[in-house]
């Protein structure tokens, strides 16, 4: 993920991090994306500054008591190489808000790969705004991801479906 800053303040910071650890699964079956689920514990998002993560863990996103934050994509159809607007469902602070993404599907050695990418705020996510004296990162936050299914299709016992299932370590 990676927040721009819009505020003209004396010092602005762009915030890039990622998800030290998640899972994510979900099914591709002929034309369709189904049953698309990736969640992480709040605390192992990183930004790679302990103050800033601490700011984000304690202050924005609530991890004592909403520890978990999960994202789910509504069942799609889609052609190959196309890119394909849906509306996920993020449940961030214990509370499930849209989340608008743009979803590309591929195969590449036999493979099928996802590739997706939205644009939120802070405000839409109902987070508090995080910055600090004249420390700005209000703007949109830019979230990426890249999902693939885990084995080529020769080894599928189905030709028709893969799995995609995904877990950092």
């Amino acid at each position: 993920f990676r927040s721009i800053p819009t505020k003209k303040l004396f010092f602005r910071s762009h915030v890039t991090g990622y998800a030290r650890k998640f899972e994510a699964v979900g099914k591709i079956e002929g034309g369709r994306l189904l049953g698309v689920r990736v969640g992480f514990d709040a605390h192992d998002l990183d930004t790679d500054l302990y103050a800033r993560n601490d700011q984000m863990w304690n202050f924005c996103l609530g991890y004592k008591t909403n520890p978990r934050i999960e994202v789910s994509l509504p069942e799609s159809s889609f052609t190959e190489g196309k890119e394909l607007a849906e509306s996920a469902v993020i449940r961030i602070r214990g509370v499930d808000k849209a989340l608008p993404v743009v979803l590309s599907l591929a195969r590449k050695g036999g493979r099928w790969i996802v590739d997706g990418t939205a644009t939120t705020s802070f405000d839409s996510l109902s987070i508090p705004d995080p910055s600090i004296g004249v420390a700005s990162v209000d703007g949109p936050i830019e979230i990426k991801f890249h999902l693939e299914d885990q084995a080529p299709a020769a080894h599928r016992s189905e030709e028709h479906t893969s799995e995609l299932q995904s877990q950092s370590t």
